[in-house]
């Protein structure tokens, strides 16, 4: 005899009793999430971890009003260094600034010519300026000679990214010493923000004439 099909029981219910299992599912988490963290709290380093409140001096104590001085005079006191270590922080940090050559803001720097010809000559002697000037200001001598005493005009071109990294202040010197007119050419003013450009313009055009130009844009 054949044996009948047991069936079985079927897993479909309705949405609401799925989402009150689903409820009570969370809450009974809940409640051991929280369980474990009220034990964890318990523990014996709990309350050493936690923040006391500085209850006072009592009002029957002996001297409070020396101590309540003595309290208020070392918050002055320690007030008084925040203040002096903020103060130097920020002076440090002006003069690191002021030390730094802005190349977006140029006439924010209030820098003179001769102070900064002066830096520009420090620069130099610490081997910061290009090779190739320092060639043509040393070792071109007969070359820079005849450069110079054919030129009517000495164009000296800068890079609008970065013009004092451009500058020779040995090679300007032997310049203005030929009795030549030096004339400042920014190129590439288009690979910089206008407004950068053209405060370039007037700080450069303090020490000699400028002009602007741009990067060729033909191959």
């Amino acid at each position: 005899m054949k044996r009948p099909k047991l069936k079985k029981a079927s897993k479909r219910m309705t949405c609401s009793k799925r989402f009150k299992i689903q409820k009570k599912v969370r809450e009974h988490k809940r409640k051991q999430r929280k369980e474990a963290k009220k034990k964890k709290g318990t523990g014996a380093g709990s309350a050493a971890r936690r923040a006391r409140k500085d209850p006072g001096v009592p009002n029957l104590a002996p001297f409070k009003d020396a101590v309540l001085r003595d309290a208020e005079l070392k918050k002055q006191q320690a007030e008084e260094l925040k203040a002096k270590r903020k103060e130097a922080r920020q002076k440090e940090m002006q003069k690191k600034r002021d030390e730094r050559i802005s190349v977006q803001d140029p006439v924010a720097m209030k820098t003179k010519p001769e102070a900064l010809n002066k830096r520009l000559l420090n620069e130099l002697h610490k081997g910061r300026c290009a090779n190739e000037l320092i060639c043509v200001c040393d070792g071109g001598g007969d070359g820079a000679g005849q450069v110079l005493g054919l030129a009517d005009v000495v164009l000296l071109v800068l890079d609008a990214r970065d013009p004092l990294g451009c500058r020779c202040p040995q090679l300007e010197q032997t310049v203005l010493e030929a009795g030549k007119p030096l004339v400042f050419l920014l190129n590439k003013i288009d690979l910089v923000p206008k407004d950068s450009a053209e405060k370039w313009l007037s700080f450069l055009g303090r020490e000699h004439p400028t002009v602007l130009f741009k990067c060729s844009t033909q191959l």
